[in-house]
């Protein structure tokens, strides 16, 4: 590949990743003033209601996207006017997947015995995970793979912003779990249908659908779709489990920590939507120079990983005590074990959405299945002797096995992709950080001695240290990108 033409697909990354990332960061700051109104107003218990309803109702209806948004990220982004002949089928059939996945959700609970507030808590918390999943795992990645960047990333903030007025409001009215779960289908219900409409008026959707045609979609993507939602589905399992074995406090403290990375993950849809439409037109007309954009980017994206998973490890006691207070302290020793877990989660996201271009998708589908079955052993095993221990150390323990198990998920795509791809080098670095945040980690208390000032310092040297020592980050990088974000539009 050309200098000129990596600099062209430099470009085109890096201008969508100025949007998404400004787009990002506004809505990370929404949401964690969502996050630190929930539990100071909910509390513990009521928060641990929450968190067992999001996690119920995303461990059903993960599965009624049918991996549809991997299809149109694969086949819009090289022919456009494949959204017009297949976007209504598609969403056709995903919606009464939906429907007859939240059905399933509903009648497991009453099968379990549950009591009549917890099921229509999930009822309700299940109808808004249905909108936002299909919004975040279809109609977004049709909107990027048409082009329409700006729009969604503007609807994200839009979003964030309706849900925080919605959010305040249920507080102030009613301050409870269900309360909640009211303000964020109202908020969800705005921004879905904003998004329907933009596209509908686009002429990308409209009522001419055939199931047949929306099937077949679905049958072409599955098999890597039931990979990509091993994230989902590990974590979810984690909290049913713990739930089981715990109480509605303990999950609140888990809920809390990872209210915390999901704040710190919000960056993890920059970083797909911005590369994936690029790295689909690349591996369809020029695979040298795919797989020489995927190294540079997977550089990139494991430098800025590190940055926030070891910032999670050395400041997550801190980011609790300031964001929700000393009732939440138990919660520290989870947030900082999920600092390895974040590093793993945003290279995942990455190399899966790669593996999805590249890979044959039955080798995506086995490899789901052993990593599912290992994070139920894991769970099973480890989660009870961490609840035994004492409040707090079984949700700690649950974020735990959430790093493990996302170790083995890297580890599996690594060994799809194979050393063309990624060479051992990069997954070194990935093997020392695991080790340095677990370090960390398990030295909580020994940390929780050194104030905040003598930390930053601290985490700037090792970070920056060991970036430039190793060759992680490059001077030419930064130069790069400042020369890219320099420029003017002609």
């Amino acid at each position: 590949m050309s200098a000129d033409g990596h600099s062209s697909h430099a470009e085109t990354v890096v201008s969508n990743v100025k949007i998404v990332a400004i787009s990002s960061v506004l809505v990370t700051i929404f949401a964690a003033a969502t996050r630190i109104l929930l539990p100071r107003f909910l509390g513990t218990a009521e928060i641990g209601r929450l968190t067992f309803a999001e996690s119920w109702a995303n461990l059903f209806l993960c599965f009624g996207q049918l991996g549809i948004g991997t299809w149109f990220m694969k086949h819009v982004s090289v022919r456009a006017a494949a959204s017009t002949e297949s976007a209504p089928s598609a969403l056709f059939v995903s919606a009464i997947a939906m429907g007859l996945l939240w059905l399933a959700m509903v009648g497991a609970l009453v099968l379990q015995g549950r009591d009549a507030g917890t099921i229509t808590i999930v009822s309700v918390f299940g109808v808004y995970v249905a909108l936002y999943l299909t919004q975040r795992g279809a109609l977004t990645r049709l909107c990027v793979a048409l082009g329409y960047t700006k729009f969604i990333s503007t609807t994200d903030v839009l979003q964030r912003v309706v849900m925080i007025v919605t959010i305040v409001t249920a507080l102030l009215v009613w301050p409870s779990a269900m309360g909640a779960s009211l303000a964020m289908l109202a908020a969800q219900i705005v921004t879905f249908f904003a998004v329907m409409i933009y596209l509908a008026r686009k002429g990308h959707l409209n009522w001419n659908f055939s199931s047949r045609h929306g099937l077949e979609i679905a049958r072409q993507s599955m098999s890597f779709f039931i990979a990509t939602v091993v994230v989902d589905v590990s974590a979810n399992l984690d909290i049913s489990i713990l739930e089981h074995f715990s109480n509605p406090d303990e999950v609140g403290l888990l809920g809390s920590a990872r209210r915390i990375q999901g704040a710190l993950l919000m960056f993890v849809p920059a970083m797909y939507t911005s590369a994936q439409p690029t790295l689909a037109r690349l591996q369809a007309t020029d695979q040298k120079a795919y797989i020489a954009f995927f190294s540079e980017l997977m550089r990139a994206v494991l430098a800025f990983s590190i940055f926030v998973g070891f910032g999670m490890a050395m400041f997550g006691d801190v980011a609790v005590r300031i964001l929700y207070g000393e009732n939440f302290s138990a919660a520290s020793r989870s947030v900082i074990l999920l600092g390895p877990a974040t590093i793993l989660t945003y290279l995942a996201t990455f190399m899966g959405s790669t593996v999805i271009l590249s890979s044959r998708g039955y080798v995506m589908a086995i490899q789901t299945l052993i990593v599912i079955l290992l994070n139920l052993g894991l769970s099973i095993w480890l989660i009870p002797k961490g609840v035994s221990a004492g409040v707090g150390h079984g949700a700690a323990m649950t974020a735990s096995v959430s790093a493990m198990t996302e170790f083995v998920v890297v580890a599996g795509l690594w060994a799809i992709l194979g050393l063309k791809m990624i060479r051992p080098a990069l997954m070194a670095h990935v093997v020392i950080w695991f080790v340095i945040c677990f370090g960390v980690a398990s030295n909580e208390s020994m940390m929780a001695g050194v104030q905040v000032w003598e930390r930053i310092p601290l985490f700037i040297f090792v970070y920056v240290f060991y970036a430039w020592l190793t060759g992680l980050i490059k001077w030419k990088d930064i130069e790069a990108v400042r020369q890219i974000l320099g420029k003017k539009k002609s």
